[in-house]
């Protein structure tokens, strides 16, 4: 995967960053804390100290642009893997975004040593979106579509973001099972979760 240079004109919030062209850069494979969310404010001031005024460089990988417009990129600044800091340090969440999930299982083990270890939004924030979001584990790696079946036998998938996916399970035992992409499930029968956006 081959890297660009950015310059970062500001930081939205610690994972969005503008850059001096206007285009915007969401990190992939991370979720930081939202504007009204506990850890919103150490968040965006960590990666301001991360990148502002530094030779940012910036890795794609399979997808350019997500659905508002904003470039999808690893960052980089000398030999620090700007995303992995983040989330071991505890100011963003690990948040695999198919297909883009080389880095995957590092940020999901970095997050498990920031909980661990109660850094950063993990000691502070009881309440972050992303506590238990991967609480019942994909068998596949990098596949999270979670695919759940109603107590009315209503086959349903929901996706990362979607409303009800951190406290919906998969019991494969009952069926259910984990899709690597929201095409194989409506391929399999399944419709989207009412509260997907």
């Amino acid at each position: 995967m081959e890297h660009e240079t950015l310059i970062v004109s500001r930081v939205i919030d610690g994972d969005t960053v503008e850059l001096s062209s206007g285009e915007r850069v969401r990190i992939i494979g991370i979720d930081a804390p939202e504007h009204d969310e506990c850890f919103f404010e150490e968040s965006k001031t960590m990666l301001e100290q991360l990148v502002l005024g530094k030779d940012v460089r910036a890795q794609q990988e399979t997808n350019d642009r997500d659905r508002y417009g904003r470039l999808l990129r690893h960052l980089y600044v000398g030999d620090t893997f700007i995303d992995l800091t983040l989330v071991e340090e505890g100011f963003a969440a690990a948040y695999p975004y198919p297909p883009d999930t080389a880095y995957a299982a590092e940020f999901s083990d970095a997050e498990t040593q920031a909980k661990a270890h109660g850094r950063g939004l993990w000691s502070s924030c009881a309440s972050f979106k992303n506590v238990e979001q991967f609480n019942s584990e994909p068998s596949v790696e990098g596949c999270v579509v979670k695919g759940n079946i109603s107590s009315s036998g209503e086959k349903i998938y929901h996706l990362p973001g979607c409303g009800s996916y951190g406290k919906t399970n998969i019991d494969e035992s009952k069926g259910e099972r984990w899709f690597c992409s929201e095409q194989e499930a409506q391929s399999a029968g399944w419709r989207k979760a009412g509260n997907c956006s």
